[in-house]
Order: structure tokens, then sequence, then C-alpha cells
């Protein structure tokens, strides 16, 4: 187990407040079952009818109470775990693409809107803490508790530490812009859209332009290193080994030493890479735009194994289950899980309900745990809650 120590997008600490010792009895390797589901939905005056309120980022799981959700309409929503009816919800000064996540020691759930305002709120609703980023941000942010830092990236090529505990602004550093800015490019500014990571000790590491940097906990360069094409993907930190592997859109996955920012492996995925990949039992999953997943050892870069089929859709990521196996939205827009040993195909999900003017694909990447929850969206505003079964118990089992 290689695990300890790491941190990437979609790691599961990061979008739930952790069950201790739940979980055990649940078997997470069985296809879930859909059983809630709800139409997010927003009035427009201008056009006098309620409208779907599409969901873009990753929902966050509390225990066992429900679920906190943002829409595209501003708002973030404290759900019961079936979706019946809403515990708070608050109005925010624009839409949430980058997902939410949880800094569990302080009992909150840090929000950031694509306006770049960000809001601190207790389990409760009750409001923290907020600051104005500054910049749009659809990055997913990355918190490291013990050093009391939030970092964030945002567009325009900015990276911006906050107080995790105060909100008081560290820091904010200007990050390499794509190489295409030089040359007019319109969606230059966009960038960048890898979310950083970070380590125990607060340094920040950023993907932006095709440049890797790292960060200290006052915003000063640790160092520098490039690659070969533009950074799409949110890296994977692996602190006990002291690598980051980071994967460009040429399809190359690069590991890079923590300390020094050397590289230290390039291997090739034979495909462009744009989803963010995932670390479990040391293993690393990357998804390539056409669908194959490719698994490397963290420890020797080596293939693990690959699947045909199961990488993230396009600009989403990898998660994990509580039982440690790959879970991510296909190009279907269904839920895949896949065993991290071996790649072998354990579940995916369904969505069909028979309702009139229902799509029943899923966009973002769904979060999986809390009592035997999955919950995911879409752009079409629905948000939908799966249950997993029970192990299932022999007659001699204890």
């Amino acid at each position: 187990m290689f695990d300890e120590g790491a941190d990437f997008r979609h790691r599961a600490q990061k979008l739930q407040a952790m069950v201790k010792g739940s979980g055990n009895q649940i078997d997470w390797c069985h296809e879930p079952v859909l059983c809630g589901h709800r139409r997010m939905r927003f009035y427009n005056a201008k056009l006098q009818r309620d409208i779907a309120a599409p969901i873009s980022a990753t929902p966050t799981i509390i225990r066992r109470a429900g679920v906190i959700v943002a829409s595209d309409d501003g708002y973030v929503r404290f759900f019961d775990p079936m979706l019946s009816k809403a515990y708070w919800e608050h109005r925010l000064n624009a839409g949430v693409y980058a997902s939410l996540v949880v800094d569990d020691d302080r009992e909150a759930v840090i929000v950031v809107t694509t306006k770049g305002e960000a809001v601190v709120f207790g389990y409760k609703g009750d409001i923290r803490w907020q600051a104005d980023v500054g910049v749009p941000v659809f990055a997913t942010p990355a918190l490291s508790p013990g050093a009391d830092v939030l970092a964030i990236a945002g567009f325009h090529h900015q990276a911006i530490g906050f107080s995790l505990a105060t909100g008081e602004r560290l820091y904010q550093s200007d990050l390499p812009p794509p190489w295409g800015k030089a040359f007019g490019a319109l969606a230059a500014f966009r960038n960048p859209y890898a979310s950083p990571v970070i380590t125990d000790g607060g340094m920040a590491i950023h993907c932006s332009g095709h440049s890797v940097v790292a960060l200290d906990r006052d915003g000063a360069r640790c160092w520098v290193t490039e690659l070969p094409a533009d950074i799409k993907a949110s890296p994977v930190l692996l602190e006990s080994l002291a690598k980051v592997f980071v994967t460009d859109v040429s399809g190359r996955v690069t590991a890079v030493s923590l300390h020094t920012g050397d590289v230290l492996d390039q291997r090739d995925l034979g495909g462009k890479v744009t989803a963010s990949p995932a670390l479990s039992q040391g293993i690393i999953a990357f998804g390539r735009s056409n669908g194959r997943v490719i698994a490397l050892s963290a420890k020797s870069h080596e293939v693990a194994w690959t699947s045909e089929f199961g990488a993230p859709r396009d600009y989403s990521s990898f998660t994990t289950t509580p039982s440690g196996d790959f879970v991510a939205t296909a190009q279907s827009g269904n839920a895949i899980c896949l065993c991290a040993q071996t790649g072998a195909f354990l579940w995916e999900s369904s969505q069909v309900l028979g309702l009139a003017d229902h799509a029943p694909p899923m966009n973002i990447t769904p979060v999986v745990g809390g009592a035997r929850h999955m919950f995911c969206g879409s752009y079409d505003g629905n948000l939908y809650q799966f249950s997993f079964p029970d192990k299932i118990r022999g007659p001699h089992a204890d």
C-alpha cells in the first residue's frame, strides 16, 4: 500500500466527512441501485418558467446525514440521503464548477464559484468565512489542514493561498501561461483547469500551461518543471515516495521528484489525456480520451493492467470506493467501477427511470461513501443517489 500521504483531485477523503468504522459490511463491489432522484430547477423570470440547473461540481457526503450539492444557478444545498428534503440552502454569486471539498477537522465544506467567491460553510449551514479570490475558479481546491492552507488555482494563470481557519490571504502568485497565449489563443486565459495537490506541510503543486510548479506555504517557488505539452489533467502526489505524476495532452505521464522537480521517468500512454488520474493500493489509473484505461505501478512505473473501457469523461476524473476500487463516469454517462488490482470490471450504474424529458447520462465524477451511498449528477440538472447492498454473509459467518 502506497496511499499514505497521497493526494489527487478526487481523493475520497476530500469529498466526504469520513464515517469511522463504517462500510466494512457494505458490498462496494456490487452494482448499486438508484434509490433517490431530484431535478434541480431554477425559475427564470425573463422566460417565466423553470429551467434545469446543471450540476457541474462533484458533491460532498456528510457522514450519514446526507449530501451537500452545488449547482450552476449558484445554490448550495444540504439534502438528506434520499434527496427528499433540504436541511439548508444558500445562494452564492455564481455557479459552481469546482468540486466541493471537506475540511473534516473543522467540520466545514469549501465552495468556490466560477466568479471567484470562496465560501466555507459549517455542516449546519453557518458561514465560517468568505473571500474574493479575484479570478474565476474551475479547478477543485486542495487543502492541507495541518499546515492551515487552502490552495486554489484560478483562471488567468493564478495560484492563491488562504488560511483554512480564518480566510486570510497567504499569497497570490503568477503561474506560467499556456504556450498559445503568445499567439493570441482565445481560450488561453482559461488556465489552469488542473486542480492542485498539496503536501502535509503545505507545499502546493500546480499544473499550468505545460509547466509543473511547486509553491511553498508562503507562495514562493520551490521549483518549476516544463513538460512537452499542455496539462489539463490534475496531478497525483505520492508524498511517501516523494513523487508527483503528471499527464499532458500528448499522452505522456511524467514522474517528477517532489523535492527538486527533476524528471524521474516518462511513459507514453498512447493517446490524449484530459481526465484526472487516481491512486489506490499502489496503482495509478489513467484514462485516455478514447475510453481506454492504463494503470501503472506507483513504485516501478510499469504497466499493471489495462482496460479497453472505463476511462472518465473528458475533464472529469477517477475516484475510489471505500474498498479501494476505481470509479469514474465514463463516456456512456454511466458510472463504471474497475478493480484496482486487476482492472476487472465490477459494475456499471443505470439511471433509466422511464420519466418524460429525462436524459439518463451523468457528466461529473461521482462520490462514493457515507453509510452506503453514491451521489452523482448531470448537466441536465439531474441529481442521483445510489445505494449499495450489505455483504452476503455465509451460514458460519461471525
